[in-house]
């Protein structure tokens, strides 16, 4: 026993929707005769009311279907006839196709050990950061609730009068939230490092130099990350090049850092007399000590 599923829908008067597994059809018409448009094709129906007697046929063509290959015959012997010849595919890859993947160099590479402490401080800074950031998000919902649970019934006249010990505690309630509040923010605040780069004008001219270049840089209209080369088969794949790349376009920009609080750079300068002085010049000012050197 197969179960059969079929649901009718009557859109209007003379046209329904029927839905089955093979798909969504449509009747026109009604009893004696009646039509049936659906994947299958379209069919009409007809009907001798009271009697139980029905004919369907098919009013549309068939999608004609590609013949069967028949023998011919040429001088009295048959010769089989065959479909028409495919086109032939690229040849596959030789597998000796050399791929050489393209990595950035790790930034623990690219850091000096002296940097290590500093590092190690950066590290602690950020994961308490990312801590306190989770309690003053936490401390906030608290403290939004608290206060206005207080100030619905502030702004009363009844509830405040009726019942004073638990407006007390609500006002309570409130200012307790608020204090803890603005406590996580405060440490939040404290969490920043101050910062201050020394560095003489040989180190300071190619520093600034590599961040305006970095600048025009982010700038481009597009710029392109390589991910990957291979060699090419000149011959399977009917190009001229020896060589073809991977590549996904990328972005940058400069960015600010929340967790580090830098004031600006000093800049030393070495006099005749072999003494060191510092300039106290700040970013965005001209240097004193350097006349024509402006910091950037």
């Amino acid at each position: 026993m197969s179960w059969r599923f079929r649901k009718t829908f009557k859109v209007m008067p003379g046209l329904k929707l029927n839905l089955t597994p093979r798909g969504l059809s449509a009747t026109i018409g009604a009893a004696p005769m009646s039509v049936n448009v659906g994947p299958q094709g379209v069919y009409g129906n007809v009907s001798i009311p009271g009697t139980g007697l029905w004919n369907r046929q098919r009013l549309d063509s068939p999608s004609p279907s590609l013949p069967a290959a028949q023998p011919t015959q040429v001088d009295g012997n048959p010769i089989a006839q065959f479909p028409p010849p495919v086109a032939p595919r690229a040849a596959p890859t030789s597998s000796d196709q050399s791929i050489t993947e393209i990595r950035s160099a790790s930034t623990e590479l690219l850091n000096s050990a002296s940097m290590e402490d500093l590092r190690k401080l950066l590290k602690d800074a950020y994961e308490e950061r990312t801590t306190l950031h989770q309690e003053v998000a936490a401390a906030e919902r608290e403290h939004s609730t608290a206060i206005s649970r207080y100030r619905s019934w502030d702004n009363g006249f009844l509830f405040k009068r009726a019942f004073k010990r638990a407006f007390d505690g609500r006002r309570e309630v409130s200012e307790t939230a608020q204090a803890k509040l603005e406590e996580l923010r405060e440490q939040l605040r404290l969490t920043t490092l101050a910062t201050q780069i020394e560095m003489d004008p040989q180190q300071a001219e190619p520093y600034y130099k590599m961040r305006d270049d970095f600048a025009v840089f982010t700038e481009c209209q597009r710029i392109w990350d390589t991910l990957e080369r291979r060699t090419v088969n000149r011959v399977a794949e009917r190009s001229a090049a020896h060589e073809a790349i991977t590549r996904e376009p990328v972005a940058f920009a400069l960015g600010y850092s929340d967790l580090i609080q830098w004031d600006g750079i000093r800049k030393f300068r070495t006099f005749q007399t072999g003494t060191a002085e510092t300039c106290t010049c700040t970013l965005g000012s001209f240097c004193t000590e350097l006349p024509g050197k402006r910091l950037r």
